[in-house]
């Protein structure tokens, strides 16, 4: 499960530092930087904490992050196109935690895709759509928010609401349970595709061209086709990310 908070810390720094740069007027940067990380994903063994180092780069159009990149293929005053690809971190192994002993690996993969970002007056519109490329879960996602950057000197708060879409692939996959790993207290389960409200709000501070001290926390209801997995007992998911980034 580290591998899913790995993720999550790189496209954090990732977002904050491309904003940072923008707002300096400065493209090409290398970083380094730590989290503090804290999330309960649904599954049945409680929150999670950790801290998780990340490295950035930003040159020209290309952005690359750990596990994550993005090309920007247009871009004009409203309106950005980016070529993405993601390492998807999520899925577990028997030695994360007992809960997990007798189910099978689910592995890490490539998901290629694009995102669109619009600003629609005040509100700054976000669709992204990625799908996997190894044949693991063989499913995609997509995602849809609405926010606003409210901007200050050398800080900005931005809140926002949306949807995520996941496949039913993709959830049989993570959260689905096979006939040959059922036990008596864990029924077979076949993954349905999902669709699930999210809300949060993500703070960046940067002091001069180096320092960055950004900060996301979000909120996710999960979909009965998640919620309704014997490897599940919540019916909401959270992510908390505190991070500390030095540009050179």
């Amino acid at each position: 499960m580290n591998k899913r908070f790995i993720s999550l810390s790189c496209a954090l720094l990732m977002s904050a530092s491309a904003f940072a740069a923008e707002q300096q007027g400065k493209r090409d940067e290398f970083g380094i930087g730590i989290a503090a990380i804290s999330q309960s994903s649904g599954y049945n063994i409680g929150s999670e904490n950790l801290v998780v180092p990340a490295f950035l780069i930003n040159y020209g159009d290309f952005s690359l992050l750990g596990p994550q990149a993005k090309y920007t293929l247009f871009q004009d005053n409203d309106f950005k196109l980016d070529f993405t690809g993601a390492l998807r971190l999520d899925g577990y192994s028997a030695d994360d935690d007992d809960f997990f002993i007798g189910l099978d690996d689910r592995d890490s993969t490539i998901d290629l895709g694009f995102s669109m970002e619009y600003e629609l007056g005040p509100v700054d519109v976000s669709f992204s759509l990625a799908a996997d490329v190894l044949d693991k879960h063989e499913g995609f996602q997509s995602t849809l928010t609405f926010g606003h950057n409210f901007r200050f000197d050398s800080a900005m708060i931005s809140p926002f609401i949306g949807m995520e879409y996941h496949s039913k692939n993709l959830v049989d996959y993570y959260y689905g349970v096979k006939d040959h790993e059922t036990t008596a207290t864990r029924a077979f389960y076949q993954g349905e595709s999902a669709t699930q409200a999210i809300a949060g709000i993500q703070g960046l501070w940067w002091s001069g061209p180096h320092h960055r001290v950004i900060s996301r926390l979000q909120f996710s209801s999960l979909d009965s086709s998640i919620k309704d997995s014997p490897l599940v007992d919540e019916s909401s998911s959270y992510q908390f990310i505190m991070g500390y980034a030095y540009v050179f």
